[in-house]
């Protein structure tokens, strides 16, 4: 099986309107993207895929036939009267007489990844694409979206292939109202967003981009709104966000597949975001997300107007996608402004999820025993679902002679660990892979080394069965 696919077309730069050239999504986006991707040789590893055509069929499962119709009517329109068309439909996104056969080529190249992953053809895909698609709903052109192409993945996903849940994970500075709209009412498509939010100045400029509209009826709980309200959020700022709500939550969600509305406006040196996220931060939200949905993960371009620096984050997301090691995150404090934003989110769905809901777990501490070791553990955590499966050649690590009580194996890599539970070894080898889970190879006690827990799961017994038959 193949790593990484990749998908994209040269066809989609044809996406353009000369009297609107001050427009920043432009085709350069993908031009400068692709040609970083081929120089680093990301290219040479990745399993190419043929692009082809989302159909009618395939967009009416979320447009309604009304806006299909709309976008298509415009092939045959002079450039003035489709730029006066766009202008009556939406004045801030580009349409030309090339725009319906270039959405649909955007939108069916996701499609095109998301049958290479959930076929089993790679295990996970990038697609780069434009236009972008999460602003979008089902009958409407917006912010320089035309179909919403997450969307009709995740509904192609579960058609095509009975998918029941499907994680919609959207890291765009801006809040993907398209995308929480469609899904607003479903309790099968978990929809993140993490977003700069300002009803006044920061588009789509609506109150519903806010942490309080958290899904309705089957959905609620479902929608999860994360609105910074201050500009300049950093990769600590994303990366608490992370640990504290996206990745319990999603876990509990248990998605059998992720898709990426990866829009890199939020990088540092956009011209439009006023955000600091760099490529490492977004490479070890990558690295957290492939350990949900065993790895199916989809990464498709949304946002992002510095062309170079979409490039080198599209880049970073790619070779962690490819199993390369995350760069370093010089600074994880997080700001004050954004700590405020998580903790609203995390009230505002904590009733729907239990990951956010329970009570810790009481210690019972035996005379003159470490309190971190002699915890009862508990059922799950929220990083259960974290494990790997036993290689088919079994362990390649030395069991023989681990009677050491300190001496531990990951139980994502399986790599032998040395040390106490709090020791350098441990903490360094969580912090730069996302690896939680680990189990002590004397006493087969297995720990969560984020939740700092003991934890019980029954995935875990026949790793823990080969742990014993190998020492």
């Amino acid at each position: 099986m193949a790593t990484t696919c990749y998908v994209t077309d040269n066809a989609m730069l044809k996406h353009w309107n000369p009297l609107k050239r001050w427009m920043p999504e432009r085709p350069k986006r993908l031009q400068v993207a692709h040609q970083l991707l081929q120089t680093k040789g990301l290219l040479d590893r990745a399993l190419i895929l043929e692009s082809r055509y989302a159909t009618d069929e395939e967009l009416g499962l979320v447009h309604t036939k009304d806006h299909i119709e709309l976008i298509r009517a415009t092939e045959k329109m002079s450039l003035e009267e489709v730029t006066l068309e766009n202008h009556r439909l939406d004045p801030v996104t580009t349409i030309c007489q090339e725009t319906n056969q270039c959405a649909r080529l955007a939108c069916g190249c996701l499609l095109q990844a998301v049958d290479a992953v959930v076929s089993g053809k790679c295990r996970n895909g990038v697609a780069l694409i434009r236009p972008p698609g999460h602003h979008s709903a089902a009958d409407t052109v917006s912010g320089f979206c035309i179909f919403n192409n997450a969307a009709v993945a995740a509904r192609y996903a579960m058609q095509r292939y009975g998918l029941k849940r499907i994680l919609i994970f959207d890291w765009d500075v801006h809040h993907g109202n398209g995308t929480q709209d469609i899904f607003y009412d479903s309790n099968s498509v978990l929809y993140i967003s993490l977003h700069r939010y300002s009803k006044e100045k920061i588009f789509p400029k609506t109150e519903i981009s806010d942490a309080t509209y958290v899904g309705r009826g089957d959905g609620r709980g479902y929608n999860i709104n994360i609105p910074w309200t201050k500009p300049a959020i950093t990769d600590a700022d994303y990366l608490t966000a992370m640990y504290q709500l996206v990745m319990p939550v999603a876990s509990e969600f248990d998605p059998e597949l992720v898709i990426v509305s990866a829009g890199f406006d939020s990088a540092k040196g956009d011209i439009l975001g006023d955000c600091c996220v760099t490529p490492a931060g977004y490479q070890h939200m990558t690295s957290l997300l492939k350990n949900l949905a065993h790895g199916r993960v989809i990464i498709q371009l949304e946002g992002g107007y510095n062309v170079d620096v979409v490039a080198e984050s599209l880049a970073a997301c790619m070779a962690t996608l490819m199993g390369d090691p995350c760069d370093s995150v010089t600074n994880m404090q997080p700001s004050a402004s954004a700590m405020q934003s998580i903790a609203r989110a995390k009230a505002a769905v904590s009733p729907y999820w239990k990951c956010l809901t329970e009570e810790p777990t009481p210690i019972v501490v035996e005379p003159e025993r470490d309190i971190e070791t002699w915890q009862i553990p508990v059922l799950s955590c929220p990083h259960g679902k974290m494990i790997s499966s036993l290689p088919s050649q079994g362990l390649s690590a030395d069991l023989r002679n681990l009677d050491n009580v300190n001496k531990w194996i990951c139980l994502t890599c399986f790599q032998v660990l040395e040390g106490e539970i709090k020791s350098d070894a441990l903490v360094e080898h969580t912090v730069k892979n996302h690896h939680f889970l680990v189990a002590n190879t004397h006493t087969l006690h297995v720990r969560c080394l984020s939740c700092r827990q003991g934890v019980i799961h029954k995935e875990f017994i026949p790793i823990l069965a080969q742990l014993h038959k190998e020492a």
